[in-house]
């Protein structure tokens, strides 16, 4: 289980940066080039090809023709394509609709930089004060709080409103591995296993992208831990310590009671862990090097989404109309059948 869930939160750290970052900041907020000005830049390209095609022509240069006409072909159909979208009802919508698709690529960046933040605290505060990589980076009291921490503290105040928040937190990254899936496509170390696309996705694809998502959900559990260690562990639990101070002149010792937040300094009698904490602390501690190297993992998912986050913010627009893929076929399917017979 505990393999499964190193493997999850290696597809986690491929897939959920790029969704967290390129689809809000590249995808929503910049949006696409203008549909009439790509038109025009289209038309005046497949001109000045067209020119070319002819003093080819002229010159007898076969081979340069070919490709010179494989380009008049490329232009034309992203013509056509372009065309078409200027006449579909979300294009002459798109004043209305576009306002929205900036506003919710904001509200999904600040929540994917919160959860940055977040991480980044969790994993300073673990490497200034937690017990050291023979003990899987545990960490026995919290020092540095981060902001997604102190908001599902304090929202377990009014029920349900951290149930919502809780949930939010998972479907967010849950559906931003989903997004980089379907941008960058399912891999298997260096081999490009299939696309994931509506409609032309390959059965063997499907069955793989199942499969990465069970991996995924599995380190899920984890990462909300790294996130949120001490709603995760304590909530909003307080307990009530003796204390003891000494007066400096007289020496009377004098005792009373203290509130302090729950953490694994207190006694089990003081405060109650949740399950999972408890689980995951006796897996750090007993098979150090798992905790350990989901720390390190931890730390590669603040790398790729930092360079991510550089890369969309640097990126040119893309285009209105999305690139042509070789689509997946039944024909295919016959063709593997008759080989097999």
């Amino acid at each position: 289980m505990s393999i499964m869930a190193v493997l999850g939160m290696l597809l986690l750290l491929i897939y959920a940066p790029f969704g967290m970052t390129v689809w809000p900041i590249f995808y929503l907020v910049r949006g696409t080039i203008s549909t009439r000005e790509e038109l025009g830049h289209v038309s005046q390209e497949r001109t000045r090809i067209l020119q070319q095609l002819e003093a080819s022509r002229s010159s007898h240069g076969s081979a340069a023709a070919i490709d010179l006409e494989e380009s008049v072909t490329m232009l034309e159909e992203r013509q056509r394509a372009l065309i078409a979208r200027t006449n579909t009802v979300a294009y002459k919508l798109r004043h209305c609709w576009r306002p929205l698709e900036v506003v919710c690529g904001i509200l999904l960046f600040i929540m994917g930089f919160l959860i940055f933040i977040s991480l980044l605290l969790a994993n300073i505060d673990k490497l200034m004060h937690s017990l050291g990589p023979k003990f899987g980076y545990v960490l026995p009291q919290r020092y540095l709080p981060n902001p997604i921490d102190m908001s599902l503290v304090l929202a377990q105040h009014v029920f349900p409103l951290d149930y919502v928040l809780f949930c939010l937190i998972v479907l967010y990254l849950l559906l931003s591995s989903m997004a980089g899936i379907q941008k960058v496509g399912l891999w298997f170390f260096c081999v490009k296993v299939s696309h994931v696309e509506k409609k032309k996705t390959r059965p063997q694809g499907v069955l793989f992208l199942c499969s990465t998502l069970v991996l995924i959900i599995l380190s899920l559990t984890i990462m909300v831990y790294f996130i949120a260690p001490q709603y995760s562990s304590f909530g909003s639990q307080h307990y009530v310590a003796n204390v003891t101070d000494v007066d400096p002149i007289t020496h009377v010792v004098h005792f009373h009671g203290e509130t302090k937040t729950c953490s694994t300094a207190a006694s089990m009698d003081d405060c109650v862990s949740t399950r999972i904490t408890l689980l995951l602390n006796r897996v750090f501690y007993k098979f150090w090097i798992i905790g350990t190297i989901f720390y390190w993992l931890s730390w590669g998912f603040l790398l790729f989404y930092f360079v991510m986050m550089l890369a969309s913010f640097g990126c040119k627009k893309r285009s209105s109309v999305r690139p042509r893929r070789e689509s997946y076929s039944s024909s295919s399917d016959d063709e593997l059948i008759g080989q097999e017979d």
